[in-house]
Protein backbone atom coordinates (compact mmCIF):
# COMPACT_ATOMS: atom_id res chain seq x y z
CA UNK A 1 0.00 0.00 0.00
CA UNK A 2 1.49 2.93 -1.26
CA UNK A 3 2.09 5.71 1.73
CA UNK A 4 2.23 9.49 1.45
CA UNK A 5 3.88 11.82 3.56
CA UNK A 6 2.22 14.86 5.11
CA UNK A 7 2.77 17.52 2.41
CA UNK A 8 1.61 15.37 -0.65
CA UNK A 9 -1.60 14.30 1.48
CA UNK A 10 -2.13 17.56 2.27
CA UNK A 11 -1.52 18.35 -1.43
CA UNK A 12 -3.92 15.43 -2.95
CA UNK A 13 -6.65 15.77 -0.41
CA UNK A 14 -7.12 19.62 -1.23
CA UNK A 15 -7.12 18.54 -4.84
CA UNK A 16 -10.14 16.00 -4.51
CA UNK A 17 -12.03 18.99 -2.34
CA UNK A 18 -11.77 20.85 -5.20
CA UNK A 19 -13.09 18.57 -7.79
CA UNK A 20 -16.34 18.32 -5.13
CA UNK A 21 -16.35 22.12 -5.41
CA UNK A 22 -16.04 21.88 -9.55
CA UNK A 23 -19.34 19.44 -8.76
CA UNK A 24 -21.25 22.33 -7.25
CA UNK A 25 -20.31 24.89 -9.33
CA UNK A 26 -21.62 22.84 -12.02
CA UNK A 27 -24.82 21.77 -10.27
CA UNK A 28 -25.53 25.28 -9.48
CA UNK A 29 -24.78 26.55 -13.22
CA UNK A 30 -27.08 24.01 -14.59
CA UNK A 31 -29.91 23.74 -12.16
CA UNK A 32 -32.98 25.65 -12.88
CA UNK A 33 -34.16 25.82 -9.05
CA UNK A 34 -33.72 28.64 -6.91
CA UNK A 35 -32.94 25.82 -4.40
CA UNK A 36 -30.07 25.21 -6.15
CA UNK A 37 -28.56 27.86 -7.95
CA UNK A 38 -29.11 30.36 -4.90
CA UNK A 39 -29.66 28.84 -2.01
CA UNK A 40 -27.50 26.35 -2.17
CA UNK A 41 -29.46 23.90 -0.49
CA UNK A 42 -27.01 20.89 -1.80
CA UNK A 43 -24.07 19.04 -1.28
CA UNK A 44 -21.36 16.81 -3.13
CA UNK A 45 -19.18 14.38 -2.01
CA UNK A 46 -16.61 11.89 -3.76
CA UNK A 47 -16.33 8.07 -2.45
CA UNK A 48 -13.87 5.51 -2.91
CA UNK A 49 -14.48 2.30 -4.34
CA UNK A 50 -15.30 0.69 -1.11
CA UNK A 51 -18.20 3.69 -0.39
CA UNK A 52 -15.69 5.61 1.50
CA UNK A 53 -15.75 9.18 2.06
CA UNK A 54 -12.77 10.87 0.20
CA UNK A 55 -14.18 14.62 0.31
CA UNK A 56 -16.75 17.08 0.38
CA UNK A 57 -17.69 20.31 -1.65
CA UNK A 58 -16.65 23.74 0.84
CA UNK A 59 -20.38 24.98 0.26
CA UNK A 60 -21.88 21.51 1.15
CA UNK A 61 -25.00 21.40 3.59
CA UNK A 62 -23.76 18.97 6.52
CA UNK A 63 -26.79 17.17 6.96
CA UNK A 64 -26.68 16.29 3.12
CA UNK A 65 -23.38 15.13 3.66
CA UNK A 66 -23.77 13.34 6.69
CA UNK A 67 -26.72 10.72 4.70
CA UNK A 68 -24.59 10.24 2.20
CA UNK A 69 -22.20 7.80 3.29
CA UNK A 70 -25.29 5.62 4.33
CA UNK A 71 -27.61 6.41 1.03
CA UNK A 72 -24.40 5.22 -1.31
CA UNK A 73 -24.30 1.82 0.74
CA UNK A 74 -28.33 1.26 0.51
CA UNK A 75 -28.15 1.80 -3.57
CA UNK A 76 -25.19 -0.64 -3.53
CA UNK A 77 -27.01 -3.14 -1.65
CA UNK A 78 -30.02 -2.81 -4.24
CA UNK A 79 -27.43 -2.44 -7.22
CA UNK A 80 -24.11 -3.97 -6.23
CA UNK A 81 -20.81 -2.77 -8.33
CA UNK A 82 -20.90 -5.42 -10.50
CA UNK A 83 -24.28 -5.08 -11.97
CA UNK A 84 -23.14 -1.17 -12.68
CA UNK A 85 -21.01 -0.01 -15.82
CA UNK A 86 -19.85 3.39 -17.15
CA UNK A 87 -22.69 5.92 -17.79
CA UNK A 88 -25.51 4.54 -15.10
CA UNK A 89 -26.47 7.26 -12.59
CA UNK A 90 -28.43 6.11 -9.39
CA UNK A 91 -31.15 8.22 -8.08
CA UNK A 92 -33.39 8.15 -4.98
CA UNK A 93 -35.54 10.14 -2.00
CA UNK A 94 -36.28 7.85 0.03
CA UNK A 95 -35.84 9.78 3.11
CA UNK A 96 -34.83 6.53 5.41
CA UNK A 97 -31.74 5.96 3.05
CA UNK A 98 -31.03 9.87 2.67
CA UNK A 99 -31.81 12.88 4.22
CA UNK A 100 -35.09 11.97 5.76
CA UNK A 101 -36.87 14.41 3.56
CA UNK A 102 -38.75 13.53 0.40
CA UNK A 103 -37.79 16.62 -1.03
CA UNK A 104 -34.23 15.85 -1.29
CA UNK A 105 -32.71 13.82 -3.92
CA UNK A 106 -29.45 11.98 -3.55
CA UNK A 107 -27.75 10.96 -7.10
CA UNK A 108 -25.00 9.20 -7.75
CA UNK A 109 -22.72 7.88 -10.52
CA UNK A 110 -20.16 5.04 -10.20
CA UNK A 111 -16.42 6.13 -11.70
CA UNK A 112 -14.68 3.51 -14.10
CA UNK A 113 -10.71 3.55 -15.21
CA UNK A 114 -9.66 1.67 -17.82
CA UNK A 115 -12.56 -1.12 -17.64
CA UNK A 116 -11.93 -1.04 -13.68
CA UNK A 117 -14.81 0.64 -10.76
CA UNK A 118 -12.22 3.64 -8.81
CA UNK A 119 -14.95 5.34 -7.32
CA UNK A 120 -18.22 7.40 -7.20
CA UNK A 121 -19.45 10.48 -7.23
CA UNK A 122 -22.81 11.82 -5.39
CA UNK A 123 -24.67 14.98 -5.78
CA UNK A 124 -27.91 15.88 -3.06
CA UNK A 125 -30.45 18.66 -3.54
CA UNK A 126 -34.00 19.94 -2.37
CA UNK A 127 -36.24 19.48 -5.31
CA UNK A 128 -38.24 22.80 -6.19
CA UNK A 129 -41.32 20.54 -5.73
CA UNK A 130 -42.07 16.78 -5.17
CA UNK A 131 -45.93 16.36 -5.08
CA UNK A 132 -48.14 15.85 -2.08
CA UNK A 133 -49.87 18.03 -0.27
CA UNK A 134 -47.40 20.90 -0.81
CA UNK A 135 -46.63 22.00 2.81
CA UNK A 136 -45.37 19.06 4.66
CA UNK A 137 -45.53 19.56 8.28
CA UNK A 138 -49.24 18.82 7.91
CA UNK A 139 -49.24 15.28 6.31
CA UNK A 140 -50.23 12.77 9.28
CA UNK A 141 -49.31 9.91 6.59
CA UNK A 142 -46.18 9.03 4.89
CA UNK A 143 -47.85 9.43 1.13
CA UNK A 144 -49.13 12.60 1.45
CA UNK A 145 -45.86 14.00 1.94
CA UNK A 146 -45.36 13.47 -2.05
CA UNK A 147 -43.52 11.18 -4.74
CA UNK A 148 -41.68 8.45 -3.21
CA UNK A 149 -38.60 7.84 -5.53
CA UNK A 150 -36.92 3.87 -4.75
CA UNK A 151 -33.46 3.62 -5.64
CA UNK A 152 -33.51 2.94 -9.31
CA UNK A 153 -31.55 3.78 -12.40
CA UNK A 154 -32.28 7.98 -13.56
CA UNK A 155 -29.66 6.98 -16.27
CA UNK A 156 -28.53 3.49 -17.88
CA UNK A 157 -25.12 3.25 -19.22
CA UNK A 158 -25.38 6.59 -20.40
CA UNK A 159 -28.88 6.86 -21.78
CA UNK A 160 -31.47 8.48 -19.60
CA UNK A 161 -34.39 6.50 -18.20
CA UNK A 162 -37.37 8.31 -20.31
CA UNK A 163 -40.39 6.45 -18.17
CA UNK A 164 -38.75 7.76 -14.95
CA UNK A 165 -37.96 11.32 -15.86
CA UNK A 166 -41.65 11.16 -17.32
CA UNK A 167 -43.03 9.87 -14.29
CA UNK A 168 -41.66 11.88 -11.86
CA UNK A 169 -42.00 15.34 -13.67
CA UNK A 170 -46.01 13.73 -14.02
CA UNK A 171 -46.37 13.69 -10.22
CA UNK A 172 -45.17 17.34 -9.54
CA UNK A 173 -46.10 20.78 -9.75
CA UNK A 174 -43.40 22.01 -11.52
CA UNK A 175 -42.32 19.27 -14.13
CA UNK A 176 -39.95 21.73 -15.94
CA UNK A 177 -37.56 23.14 -13.03
CA UNK A 178 -37.82 19.69 -11.49
CA UNK A 179 -36.50 18.09 -15.23
CA UNK A 180 -33.86 21.24 -15.25
CA UNK A 181 -32.43 20.18 -11.20
CA UNK A 182 -32.53 16.42 -12.42
CA UNK A 183 -30.31 17.30 -15.47
CA UNK A 184 -28.05 19.68 -13.33
CA UNK A 185 -27.79 16.49 -11.29
CA UNK A 186 -26.54 14.16 -14.08
CA UNK A 187 -24.04 17.11 -15.72
CA UNK A 188 -22.44 17.39 -12.01
CA UNK A 189 -21.53 14.06 -11.59
CA UNK A 190 -20.73 13.84 -15.07
CA UNK A 191 -17.78 16.78 -14.45
CA UNK A 192 -17.22 15.07 -11.34
CA UNK A 193 -16.07 11.67 -12.94
CA UNK A 194 -13.81 13.38 -15.69
CA UNK A 195 -12.01 15.62 -12.95
CA UNK A 196 -11.30 12.56 -10.99
CA UNK A 197 -9.79 10.83 -13.58
CA UNK A 198 -7.62 13.68 -14.26
CA UNK A 199 -6.65 13.38 -11.55
CA UNK A 200 -5.80 9.67 -10.99
CA UNK A 201 -4.12 10.28 -14.09
CA UNK A 202 -2.12 12.72 -13.11
CA UNK A 203 -0.84 11.37 -10.28
CA UNK A 204 -0.41 8.33 -11.75
CA UNK A 205 -3.14 6.68 -9.26
CA UNK A 206 -4.40 3.19 -10.56
CA UNK A 207 -7.24 2.89 -7.38
CA UNK A 208 -7.85 5.14 -4.46
CA UNK A 209 -7.29 2.79 -1.90
CA UNK A 210 -4.33 3.49 -0.22
CA UNK A 211 -5.49 7.85 -0.52
CA UNK A 212 -9.01 7.13 1.07
CA UNK A 213 -7.02 4.93 3.78
CA UNK A 214 -4.62 8.01 4.65
CA UNK A 215 -7.36 10.51 4.37
CA UNK A 216 -9.42 8.00 6.97
CA UNK A 217 -6.76 7.52 9.19
CA UNK A 218 -5.39 11.11 8.89
CA UNK A 219 -8.58 12.39 9.69
CA UNK A 220 -9.31 9.75 12.80
CA UNK A 221 -6.18 11.37 14.44
CA UNK A 222 -6.74 14.81 14.24
CA UNK A 223 -10.55 14.46 15.37
CA UNK A 224 -8.68 12.64 18.66
CA UNK A 225 -7.04 15.27 19.38
CA UNK A 226 -9.71 17.64 19.10
CA UNK A 227 -12.00 15.64 21.41
CA UNK A 228 -8.25 14.87 23.52
CA UNK A 229 -8.54 18.70 24.55
CA UNK A 230 -11.75 18.49 25.54
CA UNK A 231 -12.44 17.81 29.31
CA UNK A 232 -13.12 14.75 30.44
CA UNK A 233 -16.86 14.49 32.01
CA UNK A 234 -20.72 14.40 30.99
CA UNK A 235 -22.42 17.14 28.89
CA UNK A 236 -26.18 17.39 28.86
CA UNK A 237 -28.58 19.53 27.05
CA UNK A 238 -32.40 19.47 26.48
CA UNK A 239 -34.54 21.34 24.34
CA UNK A 240 -38.55 21.48 23.12
CA UNK A 241 -39.15 21.85 19.58
CA UNK A 242 -42.38 22.73 18.28
CA UNK A 243 -44.81 19.68 17.13
CA UNK A 244 -47.93 18.82 15.81
CA UNK A 245 -49.84 18.09 18.71
CA UNK A 246 -47.36 18.97 21.78
CA UNK A 247 -43.69 20.14 22.43
CA UNK A 248 -41.06 17.39 21.41
CA UNK A 249 -38.16 16.89 23.61
CA UNK A 250 -35.08 16.16 22.61
CA UNK A 251 -31.96 15.47 25.62
CA UNK A 252 -28.44 14.26 24.66
CA UNK A 253 -25.63 13.56 27.19
CA UNK A 254 -22.23 13.47 25.27
CA UNK A 255 -19.68 11.62 28.02
CA UNK A 256 -15.84 12.85 26.77
CA UNK A 257 -13.14 9.87 28.33
CA UNK A 258 -9.59 10.57 26.92
CA UNK A 259 -10.55 10.85 22.63
CA UNK A 260 -13.18 9.31 22.58
CA UNK A 261 -17.25 10.17 22.91
CA UNK A 262 -20.44 8.15 23.89
CA UNK A 263 -23.10 9.85 22.87
CA UNK A 264 -26.70 9.08 24.76
CA UNK A 265 -29.83 10.03 23.59
CA UNK A 266 -32.04 9.44 26.80
CA UNK A 267 -34.66 11.23 27.85
CA UNK A 268 -35.94 12.16 24.18
CA UNK A 269 -39.54 11.93 23.89
CA UNK A 270 -40.91 9.13 21.91
CA UNK A 271 -41.72 9.00 17.90
CA UNK A 272 -44.74 10.66 17.42
CA UNK A 273 -47.56 9.22 15.49
CA UNK A 274 -47.97 11.88 12.28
Amino acid sequence: MTKYDAVELGIMWDRLISITDEIVSALMRTSFSLHVREIGDLSSVLFDARGRSLAQGSFSQPAFTGTAPQTIHHMLRKFPVETLEPGDVLITNDPWMGTGHVFDVSVMRPVFRRGQHVGFTMSVTHLPDIGGLGFGTVATQYYEEGLYIPITKLVNAGKINEPIMEMIQSNVRLPEEVFGDLMGHITCNQVGERYLLEFMDEYEIEDLESLSQAITSQTERSMREKIRAIPDGVYRSMIQAEGYDEPLTLACSVTVSGDGVHIDFSGTGPSVSR
